[in-house]
């Protein structure tokens, strides 16, 4: 079974609400890839971590070596 996940980094709670808004209220989104992509998830998760500098540049160097 392939597993797929999506990383994303905001400053703000804010700044999350409004990208996420503004992507998935987009045409793009909406006329593009939207239906195709949502009928390949089974299983959907979403987990907000508050990490400071250190641990994103961990993760992000995990991910290079991975």
């Amino acid at each position: 079974t392939d597993m797929y996940f999506l990383i994303r980094a905001f400053d703000t709670d804010d700044q999350m609400t409004n990208a996420l808004n503004a992507f998935y209220d987009s045409e793009n989104w909406k006329e593009g890839p939207q239906s195709s992509i949502l009928r390949s998830i089974k299983t959907s998760r979403k987990s907000v971590l508050h990490l400071d500098a250190t641990a994103i540049a961990a993760l992000k160097t995990s991910f290079k070596q991975g």
